[in-house]
């Protein structure tokens, strides 16, 4: 069973008559890098400060090793923090930057010494010691901000957004840095970031927050492939996303009507008419030249993007004027702008949300169910299985 290492009970968090944290709880694994994830304001800095000491709580309880923290200053938590700006001191040479939290701790000099020695072949600058902070690159003053914050030995390592000062290539760099020298090391990283790429590139497990909460907390393949809700399918990565009224559901498979027709989703134990959202990704999508047995989308190509491996294509339904984006290989691409394209996916890549719904879909709904009634002359059969 692992350990926990950080742990937040119900913590809670205002400015003002702002509930920035609201109700937090949270177990956060010895070893693990673990992400705060969330757009601008959705209270992820804070709740990273609370853990660091740097807000107080209003509410709740912060644990460090089995150890209450909660009243407790900043040097007493066990914890460091890399911040984006590095805070690194300009006067002193790279080796006296990581060095100062050493020298007050009033070690010996010869151990000191031996300590910034590693710590600088560690993050494989071992020649860069006499240096000054101001002839480093902005990813080699990350590096010493880490060797200086790890170098006290702490129990967790925080990071608050670190690498969104670095241009893109250089930012791609030091994730699998960083990565490596967590896995390393094994601290345990909490890295707060508004990059969804970074946070599944880069994380054991991912605490996506929306507007002072915890949305939904898993592994980067969880979060991505299982949304829990229709924001969390839209945040990350890129999705379609479409609002409907699950009509039948046979063999785990759902019979979802929305504004552009009848779709395909898997389900377990759904009730039938229940609202809901379905997720499907544009790599899972498939465009044909012809109708897939009974399942597919007519609709019309809008558009095409040339992304390398693959080709993104715009494609808007014939019914309902809805946008779907697809990707596919390259070497598959034969359709133009102007072309029809029947959109098909396997029931098992569309991810079914309940209880996700938009306020109009009740109204965009009804009069599609009774042209289908009319068209089919059927009262809503189940689709033949071709999936």
């Amino acid at each position: 069973m692992k350990s926990t290492m950080v742990k937040l009970n119900k913590v809670n968090k205002f400015y003002g008559d702002s509930h920035v944290a609201k109700n937090i709880s949270l177990d956060i694994y010895e070893g693990e890098f673990l992400t705060l994830l969330g757009s601008s304001g959705s209270g992820k800095t804070t709740t990273l400060r609370m853990i660091a000491g740097f807000e107080r709580i209003d509410s709740g309880e912060v644990f460090v090793a089995g150890k209450n923290v909660s009243a407790k200053e900043p040097f007493e938590r066990e914890v460091n923090t890399v911040f984006q700006n590095y805070a690194l001191f300009p006067h002193m040479t790279v080796a006296e930057n990581i060095a100062y939290g050493l020298k007050l701790k009033k070690l010996p000099k010869n151990e000191i010494a031996g300590k910034v020695s590693e710590m600088l072949e560690l993050v494989q600058l071992k020649e860069f010691g006499p240096r000054k902070i101001d002839a480093l690159s902005g990813g080699q003053k990350q590096r010493i901000a880490i060797a200086r914050a790890i170098v006290n030995n702490p129990k967790v390592l925080l990071l608050d957004e670190p690498l969104g000062a670095l241009d893109l290539k250089l930012r791609k760099q030091m994730q699998f840095e960083l990565k490596r020298l967590q896995k390393k090391l094994g601290i345990t990283f909490i890295y707060v970031t508004h990059d969804q790429e970074e946070a599944l590139s880069m994380s054991d497990r991912i605490a996506i927050m929306h507007n002072g909460e915890l949305e939904q907390i898993g592994t980067p393949a969880e979060i991505y492939n299982k949304p829990v809700s229709r924001f969390i399918a839209e945040f990350i990565g890129e999705s379609n996303v479409l609002s409907g009224e699950i009509q039948q559901v046979n063999n785990n498979v759902a019979e979802i009507l929305t504004p552009c027709g009848m779709i395909c989703s898997y389900s377990k134990n759904m009730p039938t008419s229940s609202q809901a959202s379905v997720s499907i990704r544009p790599e899972r999508i498939v465009l044909k030249k012809s109708p897939v047995n009974s399942f597919s989308l007519e609709s019309t190509i809008t558009d095409q993007i040339y992304k390398g491996s693959t080709v993104r294509y715009l494609a808007v339904t014939t019914h309902g004027n809805v946008e779907f984006k697809a990707d596919i290989s390259s070497s598959c691409s034969d359709f133009a702008i102007g072309d029809t394209a029947y959109l098909h996916w396997e029931s098992a890549d569309a991810f079914l949300i309940t209880g996700q719904t938009e306020a109009t879909t009740t109204a965009q709904i009804l009069p599609l169910k009774e042209k289908i009634k009319a068209e089919t002359g059927e009262n809503l059969q189940m689709m033949e299985k071709a999936i």
